[in-house]
């Protein structure tokens, strides 16, 4: 591999085309971080031990998610270089193998999770009220560790495609709009602060059920398109969107 003055030189098709896929990425994650701050708030008005809970249960959730989210991010990456060799067949086997492996693993984490929360919060503490609250969190919370990690897989799959777009249009919908508007209803019912646990699963399963439907749609298929590029040199493809 060898770097010539040549090749370094400002291509404005290429800079539009990342910050066209790009800035919709960095929206979604702006988005999320808000809807966790919202939810943060709520659980605050609950009182130290619930946001203790709150805090040692989200541990295991940070860990239990990073199945979902390595697979989602490995989708992504081979969707996108399937569609570039125009091979979209493979681009479904992969959709279909990820869903089975991410889905096989979330199960396992969901079991071991769910019948030894008790002893995992106490990894994080002693007070006996904190592992009572963490323990009811991760009863509910554990149940969406596996629509979540299914929706990362197509969501995946829907942005390798090149359609960032809808993919945050979902993930904000369901992350901080369902989310947030649940917590805050359900959080003021004699389901307290479990109200706030149901609305994060809930969420979950929305957020899988939106990216089903779209995928079903077959929309995403034709937001990128390959074609030859029409400078002299053939062996340099070129990517452009389509309206």
């Amino acid at each position: 591999v060898s770097l010539r003055r040549e090749c370094l030189r400002w291509r404005k098709d290429l800079v539009r085309l990342m910050v066209k896929i790009g800035f919709p990425a960095g929206l979604q994650q702006i988005g999320v971080s808000i809807g966790l701050v919202i939810l943060s708030t709520i659980v605050n008005s609950f009182g130290k031990d619930v946001v203790a809970a709150f805090g040692a249960a989200g541990r295991i959730d940070q860990f239990s998610f990073l199945p979902a989210l390595s697979f989602g991010i490995a989708v992504s990456s081979i969707t996108g270089q399937n569609f570039g060799a125009r091979n979209f067949e493979r681009s479904r086997e992969v959709l279909r193998w990820g869903a089975i492996l991410t889905g096989g693993i979330s199960v396992i984490i969901t079991v071991v999770v769910y019948f030894t929360s008790g002893s995992l919060i106490k990894i994080f503490t002693i007070d006996p009220e904190v592992i009572r609250l963490g323990t009811a969190y991760l009863h509910i919370v554990s149940l969406s560790y596996i629509p979540y990690a299914l929706m990362f897989v197509y969501t995946g799959c829907i942005r390798g495609a090149g359609d960032t777009v809808m993919a945050t249009i979902q993930t904000l919908f369901a992350f901080v709009l369902v989310r947030s508007v649940l917590a805050a209803l359900l959080s003021h019912t004699p389901l307290a602060e479990k109200g706030i646990w149901i609305s994060i699963t809930v969420s979950s399963v929305v957020g899988l059920l939106l990216s089903l439907l779209y995928y079903n749609t077959g929309k995403w298929k034709s937001k990128i398109i390959i074609r030859e590029s029409e400078e002299k040199n053939p062996e340099t493809p070129s990517l452009v969107f389509t309206e």
